[in-house]
């Protein structure tokens, strides 16, 4: 807040703070245990708890943050309370919705003799059917869609939520990425020297809960951990739901 010049220092400004710290917090521990596959420690261990808790985090409180800054509530009381609600609705029917398309594309794909290709092409229709229901009922798509693939790892244990996270999550990846790139423009260079700044005050911050936090673990391994602040599917998406809103 106090390393940007903002045009006006208000509540709003300290909300859009509030949400940058939010994706700078979102981690991903997918690279890091990917090369440390065979050899699995303290260090990843903690990373990959940090990154199952900071996705949830990061997705649900950024988009009611987001939520906040366009309402157009006359107090910051009435624009919380609405929002919150508006949310929470939000999530109900995403829920309700995604529970039921995951169902019943279980029980397809139980009943009926399908190889793993046609499976996959299945369940990425119906994640994308998923996507346009939420939108139709005023809920929310990405909402649904994420829901979708929690409920269809719960009703299909391994062997069809594997072929949901290495088809449906990475082909969505590649069109999300390639979807941000597009609507971002490149900052000047004093924003770069903010940004690289703030980034640094971050790193700063981390390695000294490293060092106050984590007892058993060595130097290097706090440094690893440190270091290790890849940012995820989530922080993409809040991205670019922000920069198309």
């Amino acid at each position: 807040f106090l390393l940007f010049d903002f045009p006006g220092r208000d509540f709003d400004t300290l909300v859009l703070c509030m949400l940058l710290s939010v994706l700078i917090y979102g981690t991903d521990d997918t690279v890091a245990t990917e090369f440390l596959r065979e050899k699995k420690g303290k260090a990843t261990e903690i990373l990959e708890v940090e990154g199952i808790v900071s996705s949830p985090l990061v997705a649900l409180f950024s988009f009611f943050l987001i939520d906040y800054v366009h309402s157009h509530s006359s107090t910051f009381s009435a624009a919380v309370l609405g929002e919150a609600g508006v949310f929470v609705g939000k999530i109900a029917a995403a829920l309700i919705v995604s529970a039921i398309l995951a169902y019943v594309a279980h029980a397809i794909v139980k009943f009926f003799d399908m190889s793993s290709e046609l499976k996959a092409l299945f369940i990425i229709t119906t994640g994308i059917a998923a996507y346009i229901v939420g939108e139709i009922i005023k809920s929310d798509g990405s909402f649904a869609v994420a829901f979708f693939g929690l409920w269809l790892r719960g009703f299909a244990k391994e062997r069809v939520s594997n072929v949901y996270n290495t088809v449906l999550a990475h082909t969505i990846y590649i069109v999300l990425f390639i979807a941000l790139g597009m609507q971002l423009a490149l900052p000047d260079a004093n924003l770069w020297l903010r940004g690289f700044s703030l980034f640094l005050f971050y790193l700063l911050i981390r390695f000294a809960s490293t060092l106050l936090f984590l007892k058993g673990t060595t130097v290097k391994e706090k440094a690893f951990i440190t270091l290790n602040a890849s940012k995820g599917i989530e922080v993409a998406v809040v991205l670019f739901i922000f920069t198309v809103s």
